[in-house]
């Protein structure tokens, strides 16, 4: 992709006769715009992203792109241009110029913060929005829980915003109004997390609900103004659902998003489409888990299942636009990391579904067993169909849908009781579980408890937290409070195990990893290859483990599953 710009970037340059000084990047946005137009579009493929703030997550400087221009050229053994040849040579800037630009996407917060005062003071209108939209995204991504950090961010969005707003250049700018609407991005942003920050406060919440729908309006306004019909549909999308959660309406929540996702699998972006309309991964996935969380919390729902009927009227619509959906990630590596969130939903639930039958026809199955745990009767389904429900699922799936709280509550609740209600059978032949079964129900017990702590008890959230209600009550009947407050303990002791004398079972969880981790690079220096297949799937796998163990279990992003003491 980097080379197809220096293409375009060449291109350009052998059209000018003369040295060029002072080349500004939105001038070489422009080029790469009228690339794209003459060049792209008859060839019928996809235009490059050229607006400034792509370029410049691309590029520092110009003189940057233009180096390394001519460097691709050179690798290739082309002639460099005339022109490119003596800008490089001629137009570089005075030393000492106090406003040489010193920083770029990758910047630290303090460059970005100095970088912006010098854009006031110059009174640089484009600098500073697009200076804005950056350090605002930059806060959010390293905020963690922090409200003052977040306030910061929504201040620095909000003013980006108002420069562009009032700028004399902003009617005569698309890129201005692009970065513009990159703020009231920021800004939506922004209050989402606030929202959940102060989650159990009800007028806080809806105070930055109100913030979220003004925002994603203004966002949705300037993309059509841009001529971005997906970008406004879905920001419209978003402003819709805040609105709909202040309101308590559980049928616009549903019915929003039924119409954004039939939206976006029959408006596809086809050959000539505006290289910054695309649905981002971050939204596309955010629709497929809330196409998925009202399937779980209304599909067989003896008091909500009319909903389904009523705007999913054929049975199999969700899935449908679910696996329509699924399409529209692109095969990059961003694309295929995003889909493979989506995927394990969808997983998921197949598991959810097949357990879900097996306790539902219970009472009715001649082959169904009666165990008796704490002095309680409970009649569960045979081992073999349980362990059928849950041997297509790997492990590691469990770990892409950490973020939606409620989801993963209920899956891993569902799991946890299919694994010790096959534990429980005797005499099964079937594989054990590398844990035992109370404290994967504790684990589960953990996730159901927080997920009802961090979710909007709102419209159809609502609705799916009773499920994991239920499913926690189904845990309550097989782990009595006094084996799970033992296995809280164990686990707290465990966290501290670091040294030789502990027994494997007895050791810190990093330990033991470590130790497993030894074995299996030892065994994989030592064993047949691969095919690529096999080693996609591990691949995979550790690529999960990873972002898991780095965004969830590490205390830096994460309070973990268990509260810190009052």
């Amino acid at each position: 992709m980097m080379n197809d710009y220096f293409e375009a970037i060449a291109w350009c340059m052998e059209r000018i006769s003369a040295p060029h000084r002072g080349i500004s990047m939105r001038e070489l946005s422009e080029w790469i715009s009228s690339y794209n137009d003459e060049v792209r579009a008859p060839k019928g493929e996809s235009p490059l992203a050229h607006s400034r703030a792509n370029l410049y997550r691309k590029f520092s400087s110009v003189d940057e792109a233009l180096e390394r221009t001519r460097s691709h050229l050179v690798s290739l053994d082309r002639p460099v241009p005339s022109a490119l040849e003596s800008y490089l040579i001629t137009a570089k800037k005075p030393a000492g110029d106090p406003y040489a630009r010193v920083w770029n996407a990758d910047s630290s917060i303090e460059v970005l913060e100095r970088a912006l005062e010098r854009a006031r003071r110059y009174s640089d209108d484009a600098e500073q929005v697009i200076l804005a939209q950056h350090l605002a995204e930059k806060l959010l991504r390293t905020s963690g829980q922090s409200d003052k950090i977040l306030r910061q961010a929504y201040k620095v969005a909000e003013t980006g915003y108002k420069v562009a707003e009032s700028s004399p250049s902003r009617s005569r700018s698309r890129r201005l109004r692009h970065e513009q609407m990159l703020c009231a991005r920021a800004a939506a942003w922004a209050a989402v997390r606030r929202s959940r920050v102060y989650i159990n406060d009800l007028n806080k919440t809806d105070r930055f609900l109100y913030l979220v729908e003004t925002w994603k309006r203004r966002e949705a306004e300037l993309a059509r103004s841009l001529r971005l019909p997906i970008t406004a549909r879905v920001a419209r999308f978003h402003a819709e659902r805040a609105s709909a959660l202040i309101r308590n309406d559980r049928e616009e929540s549903i019915a929003s998003l039924r119409d954004v996702a039939r939206f976006l699998v029959t408006e596809k972006p086809g050959i000539g489409t505006d290289a910054n309309d695309r649905v981002r991964y971050h939204d596309l996935t955010s629709i497929v888990q809330r196409l998925c969380a009202v399937d779980w919390a209304f599909s067989t729902h003896p008091s909500y299942q009319q909903l389904i009927d009523q705007y999913f009227p054929d049975g199999n619509d969700i899935p449908d636009l679910v696996e329509q959906l699924l399409q529209l990630y692109a095969d990059d590596e961003r694309g295929r990391d995003a889909r493979a969130d989506a995927e394990a939903l969808i997983k998921l639930k197949t598991m959810n579904d097949a357990l879900l039958r097996e306790y539902e026809k219970i009472d009715s199955n001649p082959s169904a067993v009666v165990v008796h745990i704490g002095g309680r009767k409970l009649r569960i389904p045979p081992a073999q169909s349980l362990y059928a429900a849950i041997k297509p699922l790997k492990a590691w799936t469990f770990l892409r849908v950490y973020e939606h709280s409620a989801l993963h509550a209920l899956a891993l609740a569902r799991y946890a009781v299919a694994v010790h209600d096959i534990e429980v059978q005797d005499g099964t032949m079937l594989p054990k579980f590398p844990i035992p079964a109370d404290r994967l129900l504790t684990t589960a017990r953990d996730f159901c408890q927080r997920a009802s702590s961090v979710t909007r008890r709102k419209t159809v959230d609502q609705s799916l937290l009773e499920r994991v209600t239920r499913a926690e009550e189904e845990i309550d009947k097989r782990l009595p409070a006094e084996r799970y407050n033992a296995v809280r303990q164990e686990r707290k002791q465990a966290a501290t195990n670091t040294g030789p004398e502990f027994r494997d079972g007895e050791r810190a969880f990093p330990v033991i990893a470590e130790n497993a981790l030894t074995s299996l690079v030892l065994q994989a220096l030592t064993s047949e290859r691969l095919d690529q297949k096999q080693a996609d799937t591990l691949a995979n796998a550790a690529q999960t483990i990873h972002r898991y163990l780095v965004h969830s279990r590490s205390t830096s992003f994460s309070g973990g599953i268990d509260p810190e003491p009052a």
